[in-house]
């Protein structure tokens, strides 16, 4: 059997990604970047106000406070106003461009007192300094022209859908969705709404990978349930291998039924390995069929589940251009001693919380059978023991690979203000 980061080198070596498409910046959320963003232009534009206020002339206020003339207002989107004259002020609002020479400051309102207007027009005492650039956002100031904003492989989220935006960008190139095909097998399946017969389930694996390949960027097909047959499954290989990675659940251990490697060998499979030490998923084969990636997993629910986390993912995220692929690996303390025997690395699923110096605990969720689909549900994680470990005990440092990050949300603010 092969240990498990071997399979996964293995596996994600030489990965292509997937071609560009362009997609209007409104659908883009949630895409990869298929290249980097430049900016043509400043942003902002032009020096512009930070603040409610008036632009002065920081030398004109040397003793304050200082009398000067209001020469006109301007607000954002206005243009600038003229070149501003010792003595004077424009009365300025946040976003307004600076005059177009002469002001070298802000002076925020609430440091000024607006005189009533006489003959001379309307008039403000400044009642305190400024230095040159006080409260002036400069132009370029937040992105220079020629400046890259994005690298490619970013993801379009939301703040960086606003970012584009910023910069006049309508149309961008992404990566496409890699089209998954999900195919399950076993006469034991039933579709849920359907009644089962005795001895038959309900097919879950095809529900749970349809949201895990969604979660993770990819486009998925599901190819429904085949039989335990050799041809019935052969035919649904080829048709389910014009996609550009193929996921079976079931079929690849040792029982009679269990055509699925049989049928890729049949079909010219180029079949890179078989097993690998592990647990959950020892029952797995990975290959290719033409230019389709072919993943055969486990049809144990949890199996299927956590072979899509270390094999199948990867993969997915590669195609789509993300330079970092894998899940991230947290350090916890275990809460309960495990006991392991050497010969498989161990995947244990836990929930994690913080512990009282602020670190990470994890403790199991229960029963590790991989047929409990329960434990996968309330985990935050996958504790990771590897091939000939023995086990930790109680309060030891483990690694943890984070699936979900919703035990950092909390019921109150806790902000520390």
């Amino acid at each position: 059997m092969m240990d498990v980061d071997q399979a996964i080198a293995k596996l994600t070596r030489g990965v292509p990604r997937k071609p560009a498409r362009t997609l209007p910046l409104a659908e883009a959320h949630g895409r990869i970047l298929a290249e980097p963003m430049f900016s043509d232009l400043s942003v902002p534009p032009l020096d512009n106000s930070a603040m409610d206020g008036f632009a002065v002339r920081s030398a004109d206020l040397g003793q304050p406070p200082v009398r000067l003339s209001v020469a006109t207002t301007t607000f954002a989107g206005d243009p600038p106003a003229g070149p501003l004259g010792p003595g004077h002020a424009v009365r300025i609002m946040t976003g307004a461009p600076m005059p177009v020479a002469g002001a070298d400051a802000v002076v925020r309102v609430e440091d000024t007192r607006v005189v009533a207007p006489t003959d001379g027009g309307e008039q403000v005492d400044i009642l305190v300094g400024a230095a040159p650039g006080g409260f002036v956002r400069r132009a370029g100031e937040d992105i220079r022209p020629g400046q890259q904003v994005l690298p490619a492989g970013a993801l379009v989220n939301a703040a960086n859908l606003g970012l584009l935006a910023s910069l006049g960008v309508g149309h961008v190139q992404v990566v496409q969705r890699p089209r998954v095909a999900i195919l399950s097998t076993g006469d034991e399946l039933v579709r849920p709404g359907q009644q089962p017969g005795p001895g038959q389930i309900f097919n879950s694996n095809s529900f749970t990978l349809l949201g895990l390949v969604r979660e993770c960027g990819g486009l998925p097909i599901d190819c429904g349930i085949v039989l335990d047959d050799l041809d019935a499954t052969r035919a649904a290989l080829r048709q389910a291998a014009a996609a550009d990675v193929l996921i079976t659940t079931g079929g690849v251990s040792m029982g009679e039924r269990d055509w699925v490697r049989v049928a890729l060998e049949a079909e010219g499979a180029q079949l890179q390995f078989w097993k690998v030490a592990v647990k959950p998923g020892k029952p797995a084969c990975f290959g290719s069929l033409g230019a389709c990636r072919i993943f055969g997993l486990a049809g144990n629910p949890v199996s299927c589940m956590v072979g899509f986390y270390q094999w199948v993912r990867p993969v997915i995220r590669l195609m789509l251009g993300d330079p970092r692929p894998h899940l991230p690996v947290v350090p916890a303390t275990v809460s309960e001693t495990i006991c392991k025997r050497p010969g498989r690395a161990w995947l244990e699923r836990v929930v994690l919380d913080r512990d009282p110096s602020g670190g990470l605990l994890a403790s199991r969720t229960g029963s590790q059978s991989s047929g409990v689909l329960s434990s996968m549900s309330q985990a935050h994680g996958l504790l990771l023991l590897h091939r000939e470990s023995t086990g930790v005990a109680q309060g030891e440092r483990v690694s943890v690979m984070v699936l979900d990050w919703s035990f950092l949300h909390s019921r109150e603010p806790d902000y520390g203000w």
